[in-house]
């Protein structure tokens, strides 16, 4: 049996019908105000400050559980809340400018429950059940409207920020870090822009939530226990760029008619993954679903996974596992670009329409220098590694020359890393080459199925010898290559005037 993993959460491919339900409330002890979020995590309105005739203005007197009723709330310092703030009028305005709002662990930071038009920028809110809640939570709310969240960094809460039953309304240019559960959990939201957040290393999803009609966009969504999970409808997911993620980087459960198109998904646990209940006209196009642990694409559920989804212009490539995964599905698409297609086939071909490039490693640069007990240090960096194992090093008296392994195999440390190996005689003393004579290098890469990519050949900018070669008396070095020293007539290499010159 399979297992899908959606940010902290696994669930049995039995019964995905039980994933749909991750994302519905579940209402327990509605009498304290505290409801569950089943899933990865919880909200909790308890201890949140509400709007009360009695409660202080917090434009006028900002204390713990002020209401923003009467006038706009402008922060000129941080405060330390522990069951935040009220806004209870429409249209009204809350900037921190840039200010914080500090809070215990429990309750929201920021909380609209009823009001339309309202803005919250600028603000940094941390310690709360979640920094910023807007929506109404009890059974048959109505929802609200037209609010604007921008500019805010919401981290060290449960939440980063949670909207029920909120329309309309723009959520742009936050950053949602370092939460205990999802960065931004959406119940019901409906014709919302999500736009240009920065959403990283929460401990459970990116986003979570069942939207319809709502666009999120130009996302950065990093380091989370999971990317992006929804069962919505008419949603578009576009230009996202979700990576590393512990679990899949998008899972659509029984979505319907969204479009899901050029985004970039790279190392995460699987790239895509869809139930065949997602049967409603979703469009998968023009993404980048490179590099993940498992699987690019993992289509799961007993049925067609196709009819009628469309999937096709696809970049599914350098998956360790697999580029598609069709674990009791079916499936078919058009011009789609893979290597390990496991029995997906486009039209009128068998397995993608398109192969894979052998491009494993982009190498940042690579170099030898003389060491300064007379060994040879070679040093590389790459800046990409797809199915990199590790590498040698190999060595030739000549540049055009038979090259031999001179290194012992070097393991991988991904992309990103620097590499440095010693060149040394067999009984691990210094290599000395002879006087006069160049060591030239490459360095070949290993890749899981036993190819890989040679750097060209170089050495270093001068002779290393045993000898303490000087020219203009820099002692231990001697000209570049194909230099040579040139003196004074009647001088030595000692002698200042002495120069390096081509030969």
């Amino acid at each position: 049996m399979g297992i899908l993993v959606l940010g902290i959460l696994a669930f049995a491919n039995t019964s995905p019908g039980d994933i749909a339900g991750s994302v519905s409330l579940s209402r327990s002890d509605a009498k304290n105000n505290t409801f569950n979020v089943a899933g990865t995590g919880s909200t909790s309105i308890q201890a949140s400050a509400v709007c009360s005739p009695t409660a202080s203005e917090c434009a006028i007197n900002p204390v713990d559980g002020c209401n923003v009723t009467k006038q706009d709330f402008i922060l000129n310092k941080n405060y330390n809340f522990p069951n935040g703030i009220a806004i209870c009028a429409n249209n009204r305005v809350v900037d921190c400018q840039g200010k914080s709002i500090i809070g215990t662990g429990i309750g929201n930071g920021v909380r609209n429950v009823d009001y339309d038009g309202v803005t919250i920028r600028n603000c940094t809110v941390s310690g709360y059940g979640a920094g910023i809640a807007l929506g109404n939570w009890s059974a048959g709310a109505s929802p609200i409207y037209a609010n604007t969240v921008t500019g805010n960094i919401l981290t060290g809460n449960a939440d980063g920020l949670n909207i029920r039953m909120v329309w309309t309304t723009k959520i742009t240019g936050n950053t949602m870090s370092n939460n205990t559960s999802n960065g931004l959990q959406d119940i019901y939201g409906r014709l919302n822009t999500i736009q240009g957040n920065t959403i990283t290393d929460n401990s459970g999803l990116g986003f979570e939530g069942n939207p319809e009609n709502t666009l999120l966009a130009d996302n950065q969504i990093l380091r989370n226990g999971g990317g992006i999970a929804t069962n919505g409808k008419n949603n578009q997911i576009l230009r996202n760029t979700i990576s590393n993620n512990k679990g899949g980087g998008i899972a659509i459960i029984s979505e319907r008619g969204t479009a899901i198109r050029n985004n970039a998904i790279s190392n995460n646990l699987h790239g895509l993954s869809i139930t065949t209940k997602s049967n409603g006209n979703n469009t998968i196009e023009g993404n980048t679903l490179n590099n993940n642990t498992q699987y690019g694409v993992y289509l799961y559920g007993t049925g067609n996974i196709n009819s009628p989804n469309i999937i096709r212009s696809n970049l599914v490539c350098y998956n360790k596992i697999l580029d598609f995964n069709l674990e009791l599905a079916t499936g078919s698409g058009d011009l789609n670009t893979c290597s390990k297609p496991d029995g997906w086939n486009d039209t009128g071909t068998t397995g993608c329409t398109n192969k894979c490039q052998s491009l494993s490693v982009n190498w940042g640069g690579y170099k030898a220098i003389c060491g300064p007990d007379k060994s040879i240090e070679i040093d590389w960096s790459t800046t990409s590694e797809i199915n990199t194992v590790g590498f040698f090093v190999t060595w030739s008296d000549s540049k055009t020359g038979s090259y031999s392994t001179a290194s012992p195999f070097i393991y991988s440390m991904g992309e990103g890393s620097q590499y440095s190996w010693s060149d040394t005689n067999k009984d691990g003393s210094p290599m000395t080459p002879k006087a006069g004579i160049y060591n030239w290098y490459k360095v070949q890469e290993m890749t899981t199925n036993g190819e890989g990519s040679v750097t060209e050949a170089f050495t270093t900018d001068h002779i290393c010898s045993d000898t303490l070669l000087t020219c203009g008396g820099i002692i231990g070095k001697s000209c570049p290559l194909n230099y040579m020293c040139v003196c004074p007539k009647g001088g030595t290499t000692n002698d200042e005037f002495c120069t390096c010159k081509p030969k």
